[in-house]
């Protein structure tokens, strides 16, 4: 998988982080305080990836409130403009138990690639998500979760495609 260049310094850092968190766990356990504040620093590192490449999806429902020509690649600093929030598909916990599996920075940077996924949704959109226990797990990926709350995502293709034939 090509990883584009602008991401290969974040994704650097964040596979030497989780370097860091994995041994931390090794030597003073999940419940430590030093391990749980690294974790939640860690969060935020990681949190720092899709600033790099913004939203990648967008809701139907939230398509009828944009105020923006093109919500793609806009990051969660946008989200007043955008008028819509900025969902991570893919929960950030899990996107950090899915690092913790990667052993060499090849193995990390496209794990970050294909799962650090931002969906621009509407408000009540991301409430049932929340409601249905989807706010930090996503059993059976994103997609599936998506689609049993009615909640229908489209890529920026999809996306330029209705908007040229005037159906958005």
């Amino acid at each position: 998988m090509l990883i584009p260049q602008e991401l290969k310094p974040i994704s650097k850092a964040i596979y030497e982080s989780i370097v860091i968190y994995r041994n931390m766990i090794a030597e003073y356990g999940l419940n430590h305080k030093a391990t749980k504040a690294y974790s939640g620093a860690l969060n935020h590192v990681i949190r720092q990836y899709d600033g790099f490449i913004g939203a990648r999806l967008i809701t139907k429902e939230a398509v009828k409130q944009i105020k923006v020509e093109n919500p793609f690649g806009l990051g969660w600093t946008f989200r007043e403009k955008v008028n819509a929030y900025y969902e991570h598909c893919n929960p950030i916990k899990e996107i950090k138990e899915g690092l913790l599996k990667c052993n060499s920075l090849e193995e990390a940077e496209e794990y970050l690639f294909k799962n650090i996924i931002v969906c621009w949704m509407t408000e009540e959109e991301n409430n049932r998500l929340n409601k249905a226990g989807y706010r930090s797990k996503r059993p059976n990926g994103f997609i599936e979760c998506y689609n049993s709350l009615n909640i229908e995502i489209l890529n920026e293709t999809e996306f330029k495609k209705l908007k040229q034939c005037n159906l958005i």
